[in-house]
């Protein structure tokens, strides 16, 4: 990898893409696209915008994706499919990679390594480190394969990580090969610009859901075509910028109903309180009444005893007096 960051295009801290599954970041990775967009989150998810590898397909184009996660990116391959087992080691992957392309020259192939995600799984850090050491071999047989061709030079590579293992979310970014510019550090680049630089150098249309813009400093460009270059990055970063101000603008709006919402439940629970509170002292008052009612109530049985009474005596001794 350090051959590969020296002879070209290099950022050590690419933005790399906040996906809560490989499934998603590898998805957001070959299609320029957020998971939101793409929908393809879990391996039983379905791809609802087209790959890099599907543009290629369609243009028949052979495509080839050795996945060595087990698996999970059988459905993002269009083309030619190798699975290798997770706990199968990396270099079974890139073999695989190496006598694929030597026997049937795909015009591109996509290689998942997942060594060093298990090592960083496994919170080894001396795992982690050697796991990064053998990839760093395999991706070194791989290129002295295409040496020994005398395809090194026209053969474009890259190679990065879609997740970071870091709370930063940077991840190492390098792209080599024809129209590439050598020798170059970039700055402040992410990986969601790394399909449309692919389709740039590859001559591909732009697809309507890639959010991402070419890598344009990464490129080689004649001095007669740089004028050209420099304002197709403007309107590039134009476009990208309305996308930007309206997906915050979207976010600004959601808010606000998020907020109404809150706003409206914190009203509704003190209306209920409130009528709690009502319904208390009405229960408290018509307590009171039939207290009060209890109480007249005997009190005028009380009067109608006594009442009865002298009665009773008044007429038994008017009776009394003729006897």
């Amino acid at each position: 990898m350090n051959f590969l960051g020296n002879e070209g295009a290099i950022d050590e801290k690419s933005v790399a893409f906040i996906a809560n599954s490989t499934e998603a970041s590898e998805a957001s990775l070959i299609t320029g696209s957020f998971p939101e967009e793409h929908k393809f989150i879990s391996a039983d998810d379905s791809l609802e915008v087209e790959s890099l590898l599907a543009l290629f397909q369609n243009s028949n184009k052979k495509v080839l994706m050795v996945d060595a996660s087990g698996g999970k990116l059988e459905k993002l391959a269009p083309g030619d499919y190798i699975k290798i087992d997770a706990h199968q080691n990396d270099r079974q992957a890139f073999q695989m990679a190496i006598e694929k392309y030597n026997a049937e020259h795909p015009y591109f192939t996509y290689i998942y390594a997942n060594d060093c995600l298990e090592a960083l799984l496994s919170l080894d850090q001396k795992a982690y480190y050697q796991s990064i050491t053998k990839v760093d071999q395999y991706i070194g047989e791989l290129l002295d394969n295409l040496r020994k061709r005398d395809e090194l030079n026209q053969t474009l590579i890259v190679i990065t990580s879609a997740r970071s293992s870091s709370s930063s979310h940077f991840s190492p970014l390098i792209i080599h090969g024809p129209r590439c510019r050598t020798g170059i550090e970039m700055k402040d680049t992410m990986l969601i610009d790394v399909f449309a630089t692919l389709s740039y150098l590859m001559g591909l249309k732009s697809q309507f859901n890639v959010r991402g813009i070419p890598l344009y400093e990464a490129l080689a460009v004649e001095p007669r075509n740089q004028i050209t270059v420099l304002n197709t990055w403007i309107n590039a970063l134009k476009k990208e910028r309305i996308i930007i101000w309206n997906k915050y603008f979207q976010s600004q709006d959601e808010l606000y109903q998020t907020i109404k919402q809150l706003i409206s439940v914190r009203e509704e629970r003190e209306n209920i309180f409130q009528y709690a509170g009502q319904r208390e002292d009405t229960i408290i008052s018509l307590e009171n009444k039939i207290k009060w009612q209890r109480r007249i109530a005997g009190l005028l049985f009380l009067l109608m005893a006594i009442g009865y009474l002298v009665e009773y005596k008044w007429l038994r001794k008017k009776y009394l007096l003729f006897r």
